[in-house]
């Protein structure tokens, strides 16, 4: 990671702990949190109008703290909201005080 910023580390730290977590599926892999906290890393899922795609939260249990990403393939069983979560349904899964870092700054953002 050479040449990266502070920021840029963070972020790909807490990707790294993503693509370990989904690359696993659907063995659960139990991750300590990058901002080494103590906490453990958490997953969810949340369905969009595509059929296997959508997005994914991944944050700490502990300082919540974490990163999601857009159009993300969703492993066919695993768990996950339903397009048009209400925000009541998805606070009952992911934190309402967890803090999504922005998107990586490594990289540019996509188009809409």
């Amino acid at each position: 990671m050479a040449g990266m910023t502070a920021s840029q580390r963070r972020w790909e730290a807490w990707f790294d702990a993503y693509a370990k977590i989904d690359g696993g599926w659907p063995e659960r892999i139990e991750l300590p949190c990058p901002e080494g906290d103590g906490g453990r890393v958490q997953i969810a899922y949340l369905a969009g109008r595509e059929g296997g795609k959508g997005m994914v939260f991944v944050w700490c249990d502990r300082c919540r703290t974490g990163i999601f990403l857009h159009r993300v393939r969703i492993p066919d069983d695993a768990p996950r909201l339903p397009h048009g979560a209400t925000e009541d349904e998805i606070d009952k899964i992911i934190p309402p005080d967890t803090v999504f870092l922005p998107p990586d700054p490594a990289i540019e953002p996509l188009p809409d």
